[in-house]
C-alpha cells in the first residue's frame, strides 16, 4: 500500500494540548482480589466531539475539541470520575475547500485527540489506587444519529 504524501493533506497538524483534565479516585470503590482479566464497570463515558473554524491572521485553522467525562455522580461502581478536554489545532492548507478542511480536521482531530486522551487517563490511573483505567473506542456518528447504549467500559 502506497500511503499519500502528508503535504497532500488538507490539515496540518500544529499542536496538541488538554485544556482540563480532572481526576478522582472514588472512595468507597471495591476491587473484587478475585476477579480475573480487565474490571467491567456499568458506567459509560459520555464523548463529545466539535469542531471551531477560526482565522490567525491570513491563515485559516480549525480547532478540533474532544471532552471525555465519566462517572460525574461519582458512582461507587465505577473506580473513577474524570473530566478531560483536549483541543488540536490544525493550519488549513491554501488552496482547500471548507469541506475538505472540515472533513479532514473532524477524522485526524477525533483520532489525535482521543488518543491522547486516552493514553493520558491510562497514565494517570496508573498511579492511582485502583489501577489503570483504559477507555474503550469512541466512534464518530452525526450528532441527529440515534446513540445506541455502548458497552461496558474496562478499567
Amino acid at each position: 500500500m502506497t500511503l499519500p504524501s502528508p503535504e497532500s493533506f488538507p490539515v496540518v497538524l500544529e499542536q496538541v494540548v488538554f485544556s482540563r483534565i480532572t481526576v478522582e479516585a472514588i472512595n468507597g470503590f471495591q476491587v473484587n482480589p478475585s476477579r480475573e482479566g480487565p474490571l467491567r464497570v456499568p458506567i459509560a463515558p459520555v464523548n463529545s466531539f466539535s469542531l471551531n473554524p477560526a482565522q490567525e491572521g491570513d491563515r485559516s485553522i480549525i480547532y478540533a475539541i474532544c471532552q471525555v467525562t465519566f462517572n460525574a455522580s461519582k458512582d461507587p461502581q465505577a473506580p473513577y470520575f474524570f473530566e478531560i478536554e483536549c483541543y488540536a489545532k490544525f493550519l488549513v492548507r491554501d488552496g482547500v475547500s471548507e469541506d475538505q478542511a472540515k472533513g479532514a480536521a473532524t477524522i485526524t482531530g477525533h483520532s489525535v485527540t482521543y488518543g491522547a486522551i486516552r493514553e493520558a487517563l491510562a497514565w494517570m490511573t496508573g498511579r492511582l489506587p485502583y489501577g489503570p483505567f483504559l477507555l474503550g473506542l469512541s466512534i464518530l456518528r452525526p450528532a441527529t444519529e440515534p446513540q445506541n447504549e455502548p458497552p461496558e467500559q474496562e478499567g
